[in-house]
């Protein structure tokens, strides 16, 4: 019983102290929207790179009116996402290339239009 106790205890002491979400890109406001990306795989590499955006109101439900264009740098062409359902979540495969700092977000919700940028979350150097 206390060789059990003592696993659970390790593997318990083992998950806190990993980065889990620390790590993860900061989210950001746009009106009344909170937007958050997860990147797939997580850090991004080179090459395709599957792309989650996140969209939910301050009151806690999805924000599904959105049209959303993704593109991994100033130069490359804007690729429309699919929305998945309507739980507020667009999905896309996006070509990271070497040296690729931002992710560019463009949003349009009516006859409103914004880009958002987020931090591409490369592997750390160790």
């Amino acid at each position: 019983m206390r060789q059990l106790i003592a696993i659970l205890l390790l593997s318990l002491s083992m998950v806190a102290c990993s980065k889990g979400d620390q790590a993860r890109v900061p989210a950001q406001l746009w009106n009344d929207i909170i937007f958050k990306i997860e990147t797939h795989p997580y850090p991004v590499k080179v090459g395709f790179n599957e792309i989650w955006l996140k969209s939910t109101k301050k009151k806690g439900a999805p924000a599904s009116s959105l049209i959303v264009w993704l593109r991994s740098n100033e130069s490359a062409k804007w690729v429309q996402s699919v929305q998945d359902g309507h739980i507020g979540v667009f999905r896309r495969a996006v070509k990271i290339e070497e040296g690729d700092e931002y992710l560019y977000v463009k949003l349009k919700r009516g006859a409103e239009e914004t880009v958002l940028h987020f931090e591409l979350p490369w592997p750390q150097e160790q």
